[in-house]
C-alpha cells in the first residue's frame, strides 16, 4: 500500500520547493490537483465527461478581457489584458478546464479528521493551532485540507471589483499526503512574511459617517483579521485628533501595519499622524522640513464613513469585506500624498481631494448647522450650488515640457495620448520608471518622494550660478520665484523682499516680455504692469527665463491661468463614489506623482447641472466640457485676486494688524464674497494662498487598485433580463399579458390566494392600490404593520422586575416564525418586551444599540436606567406618531434603578404611556390583568416565585384564548443582582376543556 501511495506521489527536489501531484475528492468529485511552486491547479478526473458536456461549445478562455468604456482607449485593454495574462498564465498551460489559485490570494490553510474539524481548526487563533497539533501523536490521522482563499467577483453585473472569501475543502483517504500538503503549503506562505502582516493596530470611528463603524469591524472585518492569524489591536476613538495624538505620540514599534475603520476624514487623520510621526523621528521642522520622509508603518482602510471616496478610487469599490481582504493578503501599493503650504509651512497632507469654490463653501457654511447631523451637507451643498458663486484667482501650474505644448493645441485642457489610460490594477504608469520624478534622483533622502523643494535647490546651485553670471536679472527672478514657491525662510524677510521688487521696477523694459499670450497684452504699459505686480507680490517670468531644470531629461515650465471660477480642485485621486463612478478626474493616477487640477469657470446654472450630470455617469467625461479645464501637474501654487488677506486677523500674521474687533469683522464680513475657503479632505482651510505639491508613493495602502468596469453581455440588453424574470412577455390587442410565475401572484397582506390567471383579473389587480406582487411591477411597500407578535406581560415582584412573551411572529395569519425571542435584556439594569410590528422593531433595537455602544465608548460607568429608556421611547413614539408616520409597537419597559428599586412601564404607538405594577399589551390587556390582579393583595409583594408562577399561568391562558400565541416562551428577569433572559419554556398542552365547548 506504501509502495502504492508513493507512486500516486510524485516529488521533485530542487532549491526552493517540492511538486505535488495528488488525487483527492472535493465535493465527493475525483480531481488532480497539483501544487506547483506558488499555484495551485485542481481539474475533474472525467475529462471525457466534461468534454462531451461542453461539445459543440467554444472552451471558455481563461485569461477575461474587460470590455471597457468608448472613453477607454486600446492602450488601457492592452495593459488590462496583460495583466490577466500575468495572473493566468499557468491556467493557460494546464487547460480550460483546470482551475489555478495563487498562493499570494490565499488566507489561511487547516486539516481536520474530519471536514466540520478543519473549518473549526481554521478559525481557532494560529498559535494555539499549531500547538494543538504539537502535542498530538506523530502519527497524522486528519483526511481533510481546508484551503481559504480570497477570489474576486469578476462576473459581477454591477460591481467586479468586490472580493469575497471561499473555501477549498480536499478529502484523501490518506492522513500522510494530507500532512504533505499541509507542511508545503505551510512552508510556502512562511516565506511571503515580508508581505503579510503579523500585528496590526486599529482605529475605530464609531461617530463617522453612517455611525455603524463598530458594526462593520465586527460583522465584515473581524472575523477575515482572525481567520489570517493577524493580532489586531483594537482603540475605538472618543474626540477629533485622537488618531494623529496616538500615532505621534505612543510607541509603534511593535506594529505592523496600522488600519482604520472610518470615512474619509478619519483616514486623512492617520496619514497626517503617520507622516508627523515619521519626519519626527527624522528631526525634522514639523512645519519647515528639509524632506518628507517615508512612513515605515503601510496602511489599510476599511470604509465606514457616508461617501468613501478614498476606498472607491483605491478599490473601485467601497465594500468593506474587499478592503480587509487586501488587508490581510498584505497587497500594498505605493500612494501619492500632497503636501499643502501657505506662506509659513506645511499646513497638512491631502489625501483626496482640495478644492477651493464650491467645495470650500460648503465645507465652511455647513459647520453652522452641525445640529442638522449628515444632513447638513446636502442642504449647504444644494444652497450654494443655486447661488453659483465666482470667484477671481491665479493659478501657478508646474508643467513638463510635452504638456507645456500639448496645452497648446487644446482650448480647455490638457490631453497627452497618456492621459487616457485609466488607472487600475498593475497599471504601468505608476510602476514604470519613465513617470518616475526627476527630483526622485537624490536617494539619499530617506523619503519615497525627493520632491524637496529645498533638496531642489541644492541641485541647481550650480545651473543658477551659470545663469547669474549671464542674466543676474534671471537669476533674480529665478530665485525669488523659487523660494517663494518652496516656502523658504528667507523669504519672510520684508526688506529683502521689498529690495528685489524696487530693482525689478527699475529694470529697463527690454528686459521684460509676456509669460504667455494669454496672461498679457502689448498695450499695457511695463512700469505699470510692474507696479501691478508689485501689488500682487508676483512677478511674472518670461517663458525663456521661467524654466526650472531639475532634470534635462525632462525640462518643466510654469503656466500662469488667471479668472473666474466656480470650483478649483486640486484631485490627488479620482475622487470616485458610488454616485459619480468616475469621480471628479477620471483618469488621475494612483502612483504617479502627479496631481490632477480641475478649473471650472464661472458660467450659469445650466451648465452646472451639465458638470453634475457628467460626473453621475459611467460614461461622462468632465474634459468634454468647454468650461472646464484638467491639468496635470506635480505642483501648483493659488493666490487671490488682491493682496488683502482676510483670514490675517485670525491667524498668527494677525497679530501684526490693530486691535480692533469691530474693523476686523466689518472686512471679514465684506470680503465673504470675495474670498472661499479651502476642503481640505473634508477640514476647512482658510489660507488664501497655497501651495500644493505631489509626493510620489509616499505612503504605502494595503491595496492592487480598482479593474475596470465590465458589464457583462446580460446587462447589454435589458429586455433580455426582463425576459428572464418574467419568462414571457407579449402583446395582445396594445395590452401587455404577463405569464408569471406561481409566486409571483400571491396575495396582500390578510388577503386570500387569486389563482385565477385571467387577463382581466391580473390587470384589474395591477392597477388596484393593493398589489403587491414582487414581479415586473416591482417591491411594494406598505406602511402597517404585516409581521407581527402578540402579548407581552410584565409584573413587578419584591426586588425586581419580569416580563413574558411568547416566540410568535406571525405573517399575517400564518404562524410564520416559531422560535423569535421578543424580550431583551439591554444592560444590568434594564429589560424589555416588544410587540407589535417586528419590522419596526428590529429598527428601534439597531437606534438602541447603538445608545449603548456610546455609553461604552464613554467609559464612565454610568448606563441607561430603566426610567432612561421609558422616556426617550415615549418621545420617540409620539414624534412619530406626529409625522402621521407611527411605530407599530407597544413596548415594556422594566429594571431597577441604582438603589434597588423596580420599575415598570408601557409605551404605545400613539406616545401614550403610564407606569404600574402590571402592564401587558395585546389581549394580555384583557386575559392576563384580571388573572394578575387576583394574585397582588394590597399592601402586599409578589416573591420572584411566586411571579414567575403567575406568569406561566398567563402564558396559558393566552396560549388557549389567543390564535396568535404559542406555548413556547420566554422570560426576562431584572434584579439588582443583575438581568437575565430565560427559557424558552412550554406551558401544559389541554385540550379536553374544548368538548364542553358547544360546536366543538
Amino acid at each position: 500500500e506504501i509502495e502504492m501511495i508513493k507512486s500516486n506521489m510524485v516529488y521533485t527536489h530542487s532549491k526552493t520547493d517540492d511538486i505535488l501531484l495528488n488525487n483527492f475528492q472535493i465535493k465527493k468529485k475525483r480531481y488532480k490537483v497539483l501544487l506547483n511552486y506558488d499555484h495551485i491547479v485542481w481539474e475533474r478526473l472525467d475529462v471525457k465527461r466534461c468534454q462531451r458536456e461542453n461539445d459543440g461549445k467554444k472552451p471558455t478562455s481563461s485569461i477575461s478581457i474587460a470590455t471597457t468604456p468608448a472613453a477607454t482607449t486600446a492602450a488601457a485593454i492592452q495593459k488590462e489584458a496583460e495583466y490577466e495574462k500575468e495572473q493566468f498564465s499557468q491556467k493557460a498551460a494546464y487547460g480550460c478546464l483546470s482551475n489555478v489559485l495563487h498562493l499570494h490570494d490565499v488566507i489561511r490553510v487547516s486539516k481536520g479528521a474530519t471536514k466540520s474539524a478543519s473549518i473549526r481548526n481554521a478559525h481557532k487563533p494560529l498559535e494555539s493551532a499549531e500547538e494543538l497539533q504539537q502535542q498530538q501523536v506523530t502519527t497524522p490521522t486528519e483526511q481533510y485540507l481546508s484551503i481559504y482563499y480570497g477570489e474576486r467577483i469578476v462576473a459581477s453585473a454591477t460591481d467586479c471589483n468586490r472580493w469575497h472569501v471561499r473555501r477549498l475543502t480536499l478529502h484523501n483517504n490518506d492522513p500522510y499526503i494530507v500532512a504533505k500538503w499541509y507542511d508545503n503549503l505551510r512552508k510556502l506562505m512562511h516565506k511571503d512574511t515580508s508581505r503579510r502582516i503579523q500585528r496590526l493596530l486599529v482605529f475605530i470611528n464609531p461617530y463617522g459617517g453612517r455611525k455603524m463603524g463598530l458594526q462593520i469591524y465586527e460583522r465584515n472585518c473581524k472575523q477575515i483579521i482572525q481567520l489570517a492569524g493577524i493580532d489586531a489591536s483594537c482603540i475605538i476613538t472618543q474626540r477629533a485628533n485622537q488618531i494623529r495624538d496616538i500615532l505621534m505620540t505612543h510607541d509603534l514599534t511593535p506594529y505592523d501595519a496600522v488600519c482604520c475603520v472610518g470615512g474619509d476624514g478619519t483616514v486623512a487623520e492617520m496619514i497626517n499622524g503617520l507622516i508627523g510621526r515619521a519626519m519626527r523621528d527624522q528631526g525634522l521642522d514639523l512645519r519647515q522640513p528639509e524632506y518628507i520622509p517615508k512612513p515605515v508603518l503601510p496602511v489599510g482602510i476599511i470604509p465606514a464613513g457616508s461617501t468613501d471616496t478614498i476606498v472607491y478610487s483605491l478599490h473601485g469599490t467601497s465594500d468593506a469585506q474587499t478592503a480587509a481582504i487586501h488587508l490581510v493578503l498584505g497587497q500594498r501599493r505605493g500612494l501619492d500624498i500632497c503636501s499643502v503650504r501657505n506662506r509659513d509651512g506645511i499646513v497638512r497632507f491631502c489625501t483626496s481631494v482640495m478644492g477651493y469654490g464650491y467645495l470650500g463653501d460648503v465645507a465652511a457654511k455647513s459647520e453652522k448647522y452641525r445640529w442638522m447631523g449628515t444632513k447638513r451637507y446636502e442642504y449647504t451643498g444644494v444652497r450654494t450650488f443655486l447661488l453659483n458663486r465666482g470667484y477671481e484667482a491665479e493659478i501657478h501650474l508646474l508643467l513638463n515640457e510635452d504638456e507645456h505644448d500639448a496645452s497648446s493645441s487644446s482650448t480647455n485642457t490638457i490631453t497627452p495620448p497618456y492621459n487616457d489610460i485609466i488607472c487600475h490594477a498593475n497599471c504601468q504608469r505608476c510602476r514604470s520608471d519613465s513617470y518616475k520624478s526627476p527630483y526622485d534622483d537624490n536617494d539619499e533622502k530617506p523619503s519615497s518622494s525627493n520632491l524637496s523643494l529645498y533638496a531642489t535647490r541644492q541641485t541647481n546651485n550650480a545651473d543658477c550660478t551659470i545663469k547669474s553670471q549671464q542674466n543676474p536679472l534671471e537669476n533674480e527672478e529665478h530665485s525669488r520665484n523659487f523660494d517663494r514657491n518652496i516656502c523658504d525662510k528667507n523669504y519672510t524677510k520684508p526688506m529683502e523682499k521689498q529690495t528685489q521688487i524696487q530693482d525689478l521696477i527699475e529694470k529697463p523694459e527690454a528686459n521684460i516680455k509676456p509669460s504667455s499670450p494669454s496672461s498679457s497684452s502689448s498695450s499695457i504699459n511695463m512700469q505699470q504692469q510692474a507696479s501691478e505686480q508689485q501689488k500682487q507680490e508676483l512677478v511674472e517670468l518670461p517663458q525663456e527665463q521661467n524654466v526650472i531644470e531639475p532634470n534635462v531629461r525632462n525640462p518643466q515650465k510654469w503656466r500662469i491661468i488667471r479668472g473666474e471660477f466656480f470650483m478649483i480642485t486640486g484631485a490627488n485621486i479620482t475622487c470616485a463614489c458610488t454616485r459619480s463612478p468616475n469621480g471628479i478626474s477620471r483618469y488621475c493616477h494612483l502612483g504617479d506623482g502627479h496631481l490632477d487640477v480641475v478649473l471650472v469657470r464661472k458660467t450659469n446654472l445650466f451648465n452646472n447641472i451639465r458638470l453634475v450630470i457628467n460626473t453621475m455617469g459611467r460614461s461622462g467625461d468632465v474634459r468634454n466640457l468647454p468650461f472646464v479645464e484638467v491639468y496635470r501637474t506635480r505642483q501648483f501654487m493659488f493666490k487671490t485676486k488682491s493682496n488683502s488677506w482676510p483670514q490675517d486677523y485670525n491667524s498668527v500674521r494677525g497679530s501684526c494688524q490693530p486691535i480692533n474687533e469691530t474693523y476686523a469683522e466689518q472686512e471679514t464680513a465684506a470680503t465673504d464674497k470675495l474670498y472661499s475657503s479651502w476642503n481640505c479632505d473634508g477640514e476647512v482651510v482658510s489660507d488664501l494662498e497655497i501651495t500644493m505639491t505631489s509626493h510620489r508613493q509616499l505612503l504605502d495602502v494595503f491595496m492592487r487598485g480598482p479593474y475596470l468596469y465590465n458589464p457583462t453581455k446580460n446587462m447589454a440588453n435589458k429586455s433580455e433580463i426582463i425576459n428572464n424574470k418574467t419568462k414571457e412577455i407579449t402583446m395582445y390587442n396594445g395590452n401587455q399579458i404577463f405569464q408569471q410565475q406561481f409566486w409571483t401572484n400571491g396575495p396582500a397582506p390578510g388577503q386570500f390566494y387569486n389563482f385565477t390567471g385571467g387577463y382581466n383579473g391580473l390587470m384589474n389587480k395591477a392597477q388596484s392600490k393593493e398589489f403587491t406582487t414582487p414581479g415586473l411591477f416591482g417591491t411594494q411597500h406598505s406602511s402597517s404593520p404585516i409581521t407581527t407578535g402578540t402579548s407581552v406581560v410584565g409584573i413587578k415582584f419584591d426586588g425586581g422586575v419580569m416580563i413574558a412573551a411568547d416566540n410568535l411572529v406571525s405573517y399575517g395569519s400564518l404562524a410564520r416564525y416559531q422560535d423569535v425571542q421578543r424580550v431583551f435584556k439591554i444592560n444590568e439594569k434594564t429589560i424589555m418586551g416588544a410587540g407589535g410590528d417586528y419590522a419596526d422593531f428590529q429598527s428601534l433595537k439597531r437606534s438602541i444599540d447603538q445608545k449603548m455602544v456610546e455609553d461604552m465608548c464613554h467609559e464612565d460607568e454610568i448606563d441607561m436606567k430603566p426610567k432612561s429608556l421609558y422616556n426617550w421611547l415615549t418621545r420617540v413614539f409620539y414624534n412619530r406618531r406626529s409625522r402621521f408616520n407611527p411605530l407599530w409597537l407597544e413596548m415594556v419597559v422594566g429594571g431597577v434603578d441604582h438603589e434597588g428599586v423596580p420599575f415598570l412601564g408601557h409605551v404605545d404607538l400613539r406616545g401614550r404611556a403610564y407606569e404600574d405594577d402590571v402592564v401587558a399589551t395585546g389581549f394580555g390587556k384583557h386575559l392576563a390583568l384580571p388573572l394578575v390582579r387576583e394574585q397582588l393583595v394590597e399592601g402586599q409583594k409578589l416573591t420572584q416565585q411566586q411571579a414567575s408562577e403567575v406568569l406561566r399561568k398567563c402564558m396559558e391562558v393566552l396560549y388557549y384564548r389567543d390564535c396568535r400565541s404559542m406555548p413556547k416562551y420566554t422570560v426576562a428577569v431584572c434584579t439588582k443582582e443583575g438581568s437575565v433572559v430565560q427559557g424558552p419554556f412550554n406551558v401544559n398542552e389541554n385540550w379536553q376543556l374544548a368538548t364542553m365547548v358547544k360546536g366543538y
